[in-house]
């Protein structure tokens, strides 16, 4: 399991900026159905039961870029030079949080842990969350070399997008639970 909290962080910040309506788009696309990202999985994975499908890296990455290239309306020859970038950006960042995650992991198994050592995970984590976005800043600024500064903000919509349609295929009923009864 990936480091839930630098995705809720991030989620929560962008959330705002994606939940109001008149945010300026690379086009004139009119929302319409939200498109569930496709390439995650391959057909023959199909899951059994309560059973996942092996996750694949590869298939998860080209489903993103195709996923912000078509929102973001990157042409051919920006999307070819942004992939990359991309890429590189997100095994940075995954380095940084699967290092914050496998601390979580041992600090969930040791009992005695004290008060300073709990201090040190939380400023580590902290921490961690401002390196992955010092590394998206400078990505960010990156991206501005291959494509002008409105598709780099779709891009970054897109992205928020494709992460809280990744949570809602994690937890399909999510938002459904604000409005159900208690069982009583």
């Amino acid at each position: 399991m990936k480091p839930l909290i630098p995705l809720i962080l991030a989620l929560a910040l962008s959330l705002s900026s994606y939940a109001q309506s008149g945010w300026p788009r690379a086009n004139n696309h009119t929302g319409g159905a939200p498109q569930t990202p496709q390439g995650w999985r391959t057909p023959q994975d199909k899951p059994r039961g309560d059973q996942r499908a092996p996750f694949s890296p590869e298939l998860y990455m080209k489903a993103l870029v195709e996923f912000v290239s078509k929102e973001a309306c990157l042409t051919e020859n920006e999307a070819t030079k942004f992939e990359p970038l991309l890429r590189e950006m997100h095994q940075k960042q995954h380095t940084l949080m699967e290092k914050q995650r496998k601390a979580f992991f041992r600090s969930r198994k040791n009992q005695s842990l004290t008060e300073e050592d709990f201090e040190r995970l939380v400023n580590n984590s902290i921490s961690t969350d401002i390196e992955v976005k010092k590394i998206e800043q400078t990505y960010y600024k990156k991206f501005h070399n291959v494509m002008p500064w409105k598709k780099v903000f779709a891009v970054r919509i897109a992205l928020n997008k494709w992460q809280m349609e990744a949570l809602n295929r994690f937890q399909p009923d999510r938002g459904n639970r604000r409005n159900q009864q208690p069982n009583r």
